[in-house]
């Protein structure tokens, strides 16, 4: 499987210097090399003239456990943590020789090494399949805490047990009353453990029925534990879509405004504001849904109390009335008044992940590329919310 925060198109010959491009389709590589500071891709068959290039391409072909190194190492170090890369290696299915250490030496090529490794770590092995003396450590001493316990729970009593729930309008789940190993006598146990029955082990919760638990947040107070699980998804969606169709807008709109992708070049400080015009030129979504609370007046029209409405972010991102030459890409701008980013209580909740992101993609662009020029017309992509270019063509000149 691959993930790809980008896709261009360009034209690139056989073991040609790709700088930071790396190959889409790991399937047919047949070695990855890096030396003397130059990323080479060697192909089984005879190399097409053109093929299909990633910026910051990231490979997960036997589920290397990482995204978006650069951004990752970057919050890491921020939050005055350590960046380590763990391998998921047990899905044998997905395995993929080599593909580890072609990965390493892509990433390694680009200076995002690992804080720790087998050889320098506390909290190695980094492979999945190597660490299972580790994970039954933890195990053992959560039960000589009382927070674990081994549940003799056959297929045929869970399946029992699910068909109950259903019945009575339960919600699915080894819990509470439903929870029968929860509270077995230490005997009980101990005969089933003798018998040599088989079992597994299931975290004993702390929580009472009933009861929720909170979290007070400096900037949003008290959240729920449900809220705080919706956020959590938010921000790890926050990286998909929206995010990477910014970034591709802010690619096309430096090919189609050159003098602004010189300027920006001379003066990298103004990154974050290239990447927020980009949001502005043409914002990802489109429209969100709402419901007035109250009557609300625009000039003299006034929407009426429990009203659906549709505010038109990217329509009013290019208002006239607000914007001078709304349809020209300036990294000058004043972005202030975009709602790109939404307002007030709806302000995208990753919003600072994505713009680490753009920080590391359009940062590193931007030092390696000289210059950019579209090579074909960008691939749309459009639902009832959003739009943008799923795939933009470009031509990139090394520095």
């Amino acid at each position: 499987m691959s993930i790809v925060l980008l896709t261009i198109t360009t034209t690139v010959e056989p073991a040609t210097d790709l700088g930071f491009l790396l190959h889409k389709n790991p399937g047919r590589v047949q070695a990855f090399e890096v030396a003397a500071g130059t990323a080479h891709v060697f192909y089984p068959e005879a190399t097409p003239a053109r093929c299909t290039v990633a910026l910051l391409l990231e490979v997960d072909p036997i589920g290397l456990v990482r995204d978006r190194r650069n951004a990752d190492k970057d919050i890491a170090h921020q939050s005055g943590g350590g960046y380590l890369v763990r391998i998921e290696d047990t899905d044998q299915s997905r395995f993929e020789e080599e593909a580890a250490g072609q990965c390493e030496a892509a990433f390694a090529y680009f200076g995002i090494d690992p804080d720790e490794d087998d050889q320098e770590g506390n909290y190695g092995p980094y492979t999945q399949s190597e660490r299972g003396q580790i994970y039954l450590t933890f195990v053992r001493e959560l039960m000589r805490q009382g927070k674990a316990y081994p549940c003799f729970a056959t297929r045929e009593e869970l399946a029992a047990i699910n068909e109950k729930q259903r019945a009575t309008g339960a919600l699915p789940g080894y819990y509470g009353e439903w929870a029968i190993w929860r509270h077995a006598p230490a005997e009980q146990v101990e005969q089933r453990l003798a018998a040599g029955d088989p079992w597994v082990v299931r975290f004993r919760s702390p929580g009472i029925g009933g009861q929720r638990v909170s979290f007070i947040d400096q900037i949003r107070g008290e959240i729920s534990q449900d809220d705080a699980k919706l956020l959590t998804l938010t921000i790890l969606s926050a990286g998909a879509d929206t995010t990477v169709i910014t970034m591709g807008n802010a690619i096309r709109a430096f090919a189609q405004f050159p003098e602004q992708y010189r300027a920006l070049r001379q003066d990298p400080s103004r990154l974050r504001n290239a990447f927020d015009e980009a949001l502005r030129w043409d914002s990802p979504s489109r429209m969100a849904g709402r419901i007035t609370k109250t009557d609300i007046q625009i000039e003299d029209y006034v929407i009426p109390e429990g009203t659906r409405c549709g505010l038109m972010f990217a329509a009013a991102n290019r208002d006239p009335r607000k914007w001078d030459d709304p349809e020209r890409y300036d990294i000058t701008r004043d972005v202030r008044g975009s709602v790109g980013w939404g307002q007030g209580i709806h302000m995208c909740v990753g919003k600072a992940l994505a713009q680490a992101e753009a920080d590391a993609l359009l940062g590193e662009l931007i030092k390696r590329v000289d210059r950019i020029e579209l090579a074909g017309e960008p691939e749309p992509w459009m639902t009832t919310i959003g739009h943008g270019p799923i795939k933009v063509p470009v031509r990139l000149h090394a520095a």
